[in-house]
């Protein structure tokens, strides 16, 4: 999908919304529009897999976090 020069949006009923390419992440709020950093993207990336984890979709039950192995 990204490869072949589409994008991945938010739902365009809210005011803030994002836009993934292959390119870039946008963050959009109203008509403007800003990218993240590849650095920034990462650290959505994990702040929101770690809110994922922690309030898991209901009905559905939660993911149990990773050993340490130790």
């Amino acid at each position: 999908m990204l490869a072949h020069g589409s994008a991945i949006t938010s739902p365009t009923h809210r005011a803030i919304g994002w836009r993934v390419t292959a390119d870039d992440v946008r963050l959009q709020v109203g008509a403007g529009a800003e990218a993240l950093a590849h650095r920034e993207v990462a650290e959505l990336q994990a702040a929101l897999t770690a809110w994922l984890r922690l309030n898991p979709a209901p009905g559905t039950p939660a993911v149990p976090a990773p050993s340490s192995g130790t």
